[in-house]
C-alpha cells in the first residue's frame, strides 16, 4: 500500500489491516434473515448491486451482493459457499476495493481498477451483465492466475468515474504506487460498445486521489480536490469540456478537501461538502460551484457536524441526505451514525435521525419508492460490518433491514434491473 495511506492509517487504508477487526459472526443463513441461496435475484425488480471491497482484514474482496429492492432480501452473485457460516462465493475476477462502479446505459455496470490484494492499484476492469448475473473482463482473462488482463491506460486506485451523456465513461487521477508521485493527473474514457479504453490527450491541471468529481448540467464534469503529488489536500479543481474532450482549470475552492462528496443539485449548482482538510482533520465546511462563473462560493452555513468518507445522496425533492463519515479527528478509522440534511433553497444544513449503525466508507443508494439504502463500511469501533438500514425521508427514520451477507467497506454500489 501507498506510503501515504499508511500514513493516514485508515483515512487511507493500509492500517486499516490491523485496526479493524470484525466482532459480528455471521449466523446461519435463512430467508429469515435476508439471505439467498440462489444464483442471485433474476427478476425484472430494480436491485442495488455491491461490489468488492475489503474485509475486516483489510483484503480485498472478489465477491458481489445484490440487494432486492422488493423483498428487502440479499443474494450473492455466484451463490453462497456455505450455510454453517455464509460466505458468498467468488463472482468476480479480481479482487479489489477503492475501485469504482458506473452503471451504463444498456444496464450493464463498469468495475474499474482499485487495489489487489498486494496493495497495488488495477488496471483491469470487468463488466456486471444483470441478464446472465455474471462478470466479464475487459480484454480477456489470464490462464495463471484467472484473473482480468490490463485494459486501463493507466493503473488507479480511489479514482472517480463519470457517466457522460454520450454513453462513455470518463475515468480521471487516482493513485498508481509504481508511478513517481503516485498520484496520476490522467484520464481515460471507457467506449461500451467497444469495450476499451482510450487515453484523454489532456490532463488534469493537478494531480489528484480521493477526489470527487460530478456531471455538469451542460455535460461537462467538475473534478475537484483530492490528494495532490504531495499527498496533500489541494483546493484546485478542473472541469472536464466533453465536446472537445480537454480539462479546463476552473477557479480553486475556498478550502482544500478530500474524501468528499460532489453533488449536482436540481438548481445547476454544485454542493461541495466536508472530507479531510489539510492537517487531515474532518471538516464541516461546505461550498458551491457554480458553473456559469466557473468558480466556487462558501456556502454561511456549516454541516452540523464534520464530516468525511461520507455519502451524499440526492433526494427526490431536491434535497441531499448526507450521512456518516468520520466526524473525529485522530489516527483510527471510527464511522459516525449522525445524519443531515441540505436544503439548496434555504442553503442550510439540518440534522435528521441517526442511523442504526455508524458508518464510514460505506454505500447509499436512492431506491426507486424515493427511500434510501446504506450498508457496509467501518462503525465507531473501528469494525467492518455488514449491516444495511433504509432511510425514509418522509419521517426522518434510519430502519434496519436485512445484512449483507458478508461485511465490507469501500466497495461499489450501484442499481441495476434485469432487461
Amino acid at each position: 500500500m501507498h506510503s501515504s495511506l499508511k500514513k493516514r492509517n485508515s483515512r487511507g487504508s493500509a492500517c486499516w489491516a490491523t485496526s479493524i477487526r470484525l466482532s459480528v459472526i455471521l449466523i446461519i443463513a435463512t430467508l429469515a434473515f435476508g439471505y439467498s441461496c440462489s444464483n442471485s435475484n433474476k427478476s425484472s425488480t430494480p436491485e442495488i448491486l455491491v461490489a468488492g471491497g475489503a474485509d475486516s482484514t483489510g483484503t480485498p474482496l472478489a465477491t458481489a451482493e445484490l440487494f432486492n429492492t422488493l423483498t428487502g432480501s440479499w443474494g450473492c452473485v455466484g451463490g453462497i459457499s456455505s450455510t454453517s457460516s455464509p460466505a458468498c462465493n467468488q463472482s468476480m475476477s479480481d479482487s479489489r476495493y477503492g475501485h469504482t462502479g458506473t452503471a451504463l446505459a444498456d444496464g450493464r455496470v463498469l468495475i474499474a481498477g482499485g487495489v489487489d490484494a498486494s496493495g497495488n492499484a488495477l488496471a483491469t476492469a470487468e463488466l456486471y451483465v444483470p441478464s446472465s448475473s455474471s462478470f466479464i473482463c475487459i480484454g480477456g482473462v489470464s490462464s495463471s492466475p484467472p484473473v482480468c488482463n490490463n485494459s486501463m491506460n493507466d493503473a488507479r486506485m480511489f479514482h472517480t468515474a463519470t457517466l457522460l451523456s454520450n454513453g462513455m465513461v470518463l475515468l480521471c487521477g487516482g493513485l498508481d504506487v509504481n508511478k513517481a508521485g503516485a498520484e496520476v493527473p490522467t484520464a481515460e474514457l471507457f467506449d461500451p460498445s467497444s469495450q476499451s479504453f482510450t487515453t484523454v490527450s489532456s490532463t488534469m491541471s493537478s494531480a489528484r486521489a480521493l477526489h470527487a468529481a460530478s456531471l455538469l448540467p451542460d455535460g461537462n464534469v467538475l473534478v475537484s480536490g483530492g490528494l495532490n503529488g504531495n499527498q496533500t489536500a489541494q483546493a484546485t479543481a478542473d472541469v472536464y469540456a466533453t465536446g472537445v474532450g480537454t480539462f479546463v482549470p476552473a477557479k480553486p475552492m475556498n478550502t482544500a478537501r478530500y474524501s468528499h462528496t460532489s453533488t449536482t443539485l436540481p438548481n445547476g449548482l454544485v454542493l461541495i461538502a466536508g472530507g479531510f482538510d489539510v492537517n487531515n482533520n474532518p471538516l464541516s465546511s461546505a461550498e458551491l460551484y457554480d458553473p456559469n462563473a466557473n468558480s466556487f462560493t462558501a456556502l454561511p452555513n456549516s454541516m452540523t457536524s464534520p464530516r468525511a468518507g461520507h455519502t451524499a445522496t440526492l433526494l427526490p425533492d431536491g434535497k441531499v441526505l448526507i450521512a456518516g463519515g468520520q466526524s473525529t479527528s485522530g489516527t483510527t478509522l471510527q464511522g459516525t451514525n449522525t445524519a443531515e440534511i441540505y436544503d439548496p433553497v434555504a442553503q442550510t444544513f439540518t440534522a435528521t435521525g441517526s442511523m442504526n449503525t455508524a458508518r464510514v466508507y460505506h454505500i447509499a443508494k436512492l431506491l426507486p419508492n424515493g427511500t434510501v439504502l446504506v450498508a457496509g463500511g467501518v462503525d465507531n469501533n473501528g469494525q467492518v460490518t455488514n449491516s444495511a438500514e433504509i432511510y425514509n425521508p418522509t419521517t426522518g427514520i434510519f430502519t434496519l433491514t436485512s445484512s449483507m451477507v458478508t461485511a465490507r467497506f469501500a466497495p461499489s454500489g450501484n442499481q441495476v434491473q434485469q432487461p
